[in-house]
């Protein structure tokens, strides 16, 4: 498939499809009408995949073996049969498989490309703990009946297989019952007591199966390649502690590596998260010493609060109607106003705790180191969150001010005397004289006006409060993602040996004899070949794009053939060895852009983004 060949247009012209899709691309690259050929072969039907296999290199991918070794791998019970998640549960084949495996935990995997041309096929096999050996594919079906259709968005059903093979050296070229020779391109060896489950492939299978677009086949981005990387991409990071927890079974998070019961269920980590709490113990530093002062006024206007205030009785006591402590009462609001803040402070750090860790697990398989934007997500995060405390603190301490002037009331108009009050009959009859126009009246006037008045400007200091506080925030949340990172990518080392077939990068992207710059403008060469300026006959044009395809599939067996030897990297030299691949199909599909109607960052950008979107899925 890596030879994306021109091909596909002479392909085209012979069924009569090529004269409108050269079209619509030369009216972006040239004001001259597109010639068709003045005597197009013409089909009657539909073009067989058999058609296209001569003829579309990467098109058709399914693979050709004849009767004999069909029968063989059937009498061993080595047939494959197809991924389909459809009805799960003991009628469902995949099912059946899944739990007919003696240990089903992997041990190897492999990224496999074929070497014959022109499709340098691309597959997955792993060798499971019992050391039987599967392989997993993407095609297309044999029997497609428009199979022309894969090189439009629209694809072709993609034919998504697992069958079991005898072994690694299946693969050699040797084995009787494979008909291609392949080559590991990247190897993945779990450690002893890493186990990942046959689960994690699966669900990543499904994933992939419920994508809305790289559910089908199409040539130009979900293509056995993009199949077979995402697999191994996605299986790298399910096996790895991914979250950073420290005790991932105990955190936020679980593990798509897991095994599949009789019921599908997804990992549904949206849940898990949602219900899962910080517990932050930090406190909010604010001094409500100002509510004493204003109350001291009070007290002092009236001898009966001034009783209550040196009475282990009246302080102790909270009865409606008893003599009590005005003190003690603005104590206890102190002391709720603190445990509130206090709360709402823990609510902020739960709450940056969440969008940190979200952002953190959310950063795809293109994001496996994440840079650091804790801090700035954070002040992001501040201004919106400080609406909501606002508006929550107005409410609640609108509800709590009613509160306390209705107990004060009661306080100074209490029906039940202190039990150790000896009442002096003046004094006690002063206190009703002041209910009337002594001084406790104006002294309790003026007190819910300044209580009022303060409680309700003082949100300015507590936003200026939590401003500084913010501050602190900021470097625990840099702290927090530093050892998530950390984590992280110490468990790729732990869980697993990685490698790969050793490859000259230089030499690998060198630009091919293509049909457009890489701004994706046609050059002059292409042009001449789609436009009326062009005299060549319909027989020049195939043997020239077919010379192309000859130097691209010459140049791909010379560059993998020259480096058999597999090296220990780590995984940031697998993702990055998995961005060659994607940029050098992305730059063969642009040498066919006006066919395939797409440059290669379109191309690459396209596959990275439903990469991380199916390995959302998988951990959703």
């Amino acid at each position: 498939m890596i030879a994306l060949t021109a091909l596909l247009a002479a392909a085209a012209v012979a069924n009569g499809q090529v004269t409108q899709a050269a079209t619509s691309t030369a009216a972006n690259v040239s004001t001259h009408p597109i010639p068709s050929h003045p005597h197009p072969p013409t089909m009657t039907t539909p073009p067989t995949l058999d058609d296209l296999h001569r003829r579309l290199p990467g098109a058709s991918t399914y693979r050709i073996a004849n009767a004999a070794i069909l029968a063989l791998r059937k009498a061993l019970k080595l047939q494959s049969f197809e991924l389909d998640f459809t009805h799960w549960g003991p009628q469902n084949a995949i099912y059946k498989w899944y739990n007919s495996l003696q240990t089903p935990k992997l041990h190897t995997v492999h990224l496999r490309k074929e070497r014959a041309a022109p499709f340098y096929h691309e597959f997955i096999v792993f060798r499971l703990k019992d050391n039987t050996y599967w392989r997993i594919d993407r095609r297309q079906r044999h029997d497609e009946p428009m199979p022309i259709n894969c090189i439009q968005d629209v694809g072709v059903p993609a034919f998504d297989t697992i069958e079991e093979v005898t072994g690694m050296g299946s693969f050699l070229g040797l084995d009787p019952l494979l008909a291609a020779a392949s080559d590991c391109m990247i190897e993945l060896e779990f450690k002893a007591g890493i186990e990942v489950d046959v689960g994690l492939v699966l669900r990543i299978c499904r994933a992939i199966k419920e994508h809305p677009n790289a559910n089908v086949y199409t040539l130009q981005r979900y293509n056995c390649f993009f199949f077979a990387q995402t697999l191994l991409m996605c299986i790298a990071c399910g096996a790895s502690n991914w979250s950073g927890w420290k005790e991932p079974s105990a955190g936020p998070w679980k593990s798509p590596n897991a095994p599949l019961g009789e019921t599908w269920t997804d990992i549904d980590n949206a849940s898990v998260l949602a219900g899962f709490s910080w517990n932050p113990t930090d406190n909010f530093n604010h001094d409500w010493v100002e509510l004493s002062k204003q109350s001291n006024v009070v007290v002092h206007a009236s001898p009966l609060l001034m009783h209550a205030d040196h009475c282990n009785y009246c302080l102790k006591s909270q009865e409606r109607g008893r003599q009590r402590s005005l003190s003690a009462e603005i104590n206890r609001m102190k002391q709720e106003l603190i445990e509130y803040w206090d709360k709402t402070y823990r609510q902020l750090l739960d709450d940056a705790y969440h969008m940190n860790h979200l952002k953190f697990v959310e950063s795809g398989v293109w994001g496996i180191i994440k840079a650091n934007t804790a801090e700035e997500d954070c002040k992001a995060m501040f201004p919106e969150k400080l609406d909501r405390i606002r508006a929550e603190w107005d409410v609640y301490y609108q509800a709590r001010l009613a509160e306390l002037l209705d107990n004060v009331g009661e306080i100074l108009s209490p029906t039940k005397a202190c039990e150790a009050w000896y009442e002096d009959p003046d004094e006690w009859g002063l206190e009703w004289n002041c209910k009337g126009g002594g001084p406790v009246k104006p002294a309790k006037e003026k007190w819910e006006r300044d209580v009022e008045s303060f409680i309700k400007s003082e949100f300015i200091s507590l936003k200026a409060r939590l401003e500084a506080q913010a501050s602190q925030l900021y470097y625990l949340m840099n702290a927090v993602h530093e050892a998530a990172m950390r984590a992280r990518m110490e468990s790729f080392e732990q869980a697993m040996i990685i490698k790969l077939r050793g490859l000259d990068e230089h030499e690998f992207l060198k630009p091919m004899e293509a049909g457009t710059d890489p701004s994706g403008k046609l050059l002059p060469d292409q042009i001449t070949v789609v436009s009326k300026q062009t005299k060549k006959t319909f027989k020049t044009e195939l043997t020239k794009v077919t010379k192309r395809a000859a130097k691209i599939r010459n140049r791909v067996r010379h560059l993998f053939k020259s480096s058999p030897q597999l090296e220990s990297v780590g995984i940031m030299e697998m993702e990055r060895r998995i961005e060659l691949f994607l940029r050098r199909h992305g730059d063969n599909v642009q040498t066919y852009k006006a066919m395939l109607k797409c440059t290669s960052v379109e191309v690459q950008e396209d596959m990275k983004r439903r990469m991380d979107e199916i390995w959302a899925c998988v951990v959703r």
